[in-house]
């Protein structure tokens, strides 16, 4: 380093940190205090519009609570921490429950959020997983939910015993392709991946292929 860039560098240094402290300061301007008495030990997460869904989900479950509730009526918000809950892994069915009741369209946000679940959550297998998982939870799960879910994922999800298969996967898988052994055989070879572009292949587009021996769909988001 020359003697000229060598006096600039306490200059750059000094900038940097200006630029670190604006930024600070406007993270805590775009997400406001707790109310008086509560608890103020915590780090501002900023705006709501801002914060990604990889942020929310470093938080602990109290720290995102008290987020969503000093931002209510935010969907979209709403929406990143469902998502964070399976970017996250190990969030409780009881904290995802939590976060749906907060979102105006708790009967319908799943089913768009996991339709679209590549470009909402991407992620590799752990996320997937987390989020099938947290889904095939809920009580009133309907089929086209699980045909909405990442086929891989849902077929390795566990029933109520160890090894077995969860419930409301065999219903759906049943359903479509009833007693047609051809159709079976053909689900059986269907290209779903533990990973990679066809690891994001849905359920219920695979069985639909399989059942009418169709061409097998190309993954979401494929060109």
């Amino acid at each position: 380093m020359s003697p000229h860039q060598r006096g600039l560098q306490p200059r750059y240094d000094r900038r940097r940190e200006l630029e670190e402290i604006l930024d600070t300061i406007e993270r805590v301007l775009a997400d406001p205090p707790p109310a008086v008495g509560a608890d103020r030990r915590r780090s501002a997460l900023g705006a709501p519009g801002e914060v990604t869904v990889r942020e929310l989900a470093a938080v602990p479950a109290q720290a995102l609570s008290e987020y969503l509730d000093r931002h209510p009526g935010d969907d979209s918000l709403v929406e990143k921490a469902l998502l964070a809950c399976a970017a996250r892994v190990h969030r409780s069915d009881d904290d995802f429950e939590d976060v749906l009741r907060q979102h105006g369209s708790p009967d319908t946000v799943l089913l768009r959020l996991t339709e679209g679940l590549r470009g909402n959550l991407g992620g590799g297998p752990p996320w997937r997983q987390a989020w099938t998982r947290l889904v095939l939870a809920r009580r009133d799960i309907t089929s086209e939910l699980v045909r909405a879910l990442p086929a891989w994922s849902v077929l390795r999800a566990r029933g109520d015993r160890y090894g077995s298969t969860h419930p409301a996967v065999i219903s759906v898988v049943r359903e479509a392709l009833s007693a047609d052994q051809d159709a079976w055989v053909r689900f059986a070879a269907c290209p779903a991946t533990y990973s990679g572009p066809t690891a994001w292949l849905r359920l219920g587009e695979l069985l639909d292929a399989a059942a009418a021996g169709a061409s097998w769909p190309k993954p979401p988001g494929s060109r």
